[in-house]
């Protein structure tokens, strides 16, 4: 039987890019740094003192993309802004006749894996039809688990800016 070996690791860095996620969305990168790790093999085993800082970036591109083949919300003509701390959706939905919407909406993290859509405002030629676009795109919650990833992280903060969601958090090997 071969005796086991073992490697110690001072700093590490790993990228994931364009990671597809069972729920539809593609994450643009997923950037991993970490310190000292022991590798040891066989069998192949990871040990780390603390867990490793995790990055997550998804551009509006990729919202939008999802948003789009998400044919249960009724929605087209779909454009997604990425400013402000906000997710600014302008689309058109029909409802008798078709009407153009603009929807303000918030990210949240729940149960550090999640990342939740909350909408704050929903206006249609003036009209409010906030109950309406509300519970339609609830049912995209949770637009992203982080459990999904290849490396499942636990997420503590996000950023919404510059065409792109950031959010920042921690991996830790599997025991």
């Amino acid at each position: 039987m071969e005796q086991p070996k073992s490697v110690g690791i001072g700093r590490f860095e790993a990228e994931l890019f364009d990671v597809e996620l069972p729920l539809g969305l593609k994450v643009q990168s997923v950037h991993i740094t970490g310190e000292s790790v022991q590798i040891s093999h066989p069998p192949f085993k990871l040990v780390a003192p603390n867990p490793a800082k995790v990055r997550i970036v998804v551009l509006e591109a990729a919202i939008t993309e999802m948003l789009a083949n998400n044919t249960s919300l009724g929605l087209k003509k779909i454009q997604v802004r990425l400013a402000d701390g906000r997710v600014h959706v302008d689309a058109a939905i029909t409802i008798l006749v078709e009407l153009s919407l603009t929807a303000v909406c918030t990210l949240r993290v729940v149960d550090e894996s999640k990342i939740y859509i909350d909408i704050e405002s929903v206006k249609a030629h003036g009209v409010g039809i906030k109950q309406l676009v509300t519970s339609r795109l609830e049912t995209l919650n949770p637009v992203l688990d982080a459990k999904m990833l290849p490396i499942p992280a636990k997420l503590h903060r996000l950023e919404i800016g510059d065409r792109k969601l950031t959010a920042w958090g921690e991996v830790s090997p599997p025991e």
